[in-house]
């Protein structure tokens, strides 16, 4: 709260963060936010397990929350945005996301 309260910059550069991330990731995923937390709800258990493993593989950090932390049929990735956090990174997130969520072929 001390580095809150004394360095405004960070909670600006976090609500910046958000935004940019809500209309990135909006534009094609159901993941949106007012805050630093976005959910991405898939339903299946095994399948957010699996998207969460391969962005990991791509160096996003993602948590996949199944049951019993939410209802069965309602798991979802949980993404953190950071401060620290560049457009770069959110764009590089995103661009991920695309990818573990497409099909393969």
């Amino acid at each position: 709260l001390d580095i809150m309260l004394s360095e405004p910059a960070y909670v600006q550069n976090l609500q910046k963060n958000i935004r940019i991330c809500t209309k990135t990731m909006g534009r094609f995923l159901k993941a949106r936010s007012e805050t630093a937390i976005f959910p991405l709800i898939l339903g299946d258990e095994r399948y957010a397990a699996d998207v969460a493993s391969s962005l990991r593989s791509m160096g996003v950090y993602v948590l996949a929350i199944r049951y019993p932390s939410c209802a069965r049929g309602k798991a979802r990735l949980r993404m953190t945005i950071r401060a620290d956090h560049t457009k770069e990174d959110i764009a590089h997130a995103f661009a991920c996301f695309l990818r573990a969520l497409s099909p393969s072929d």
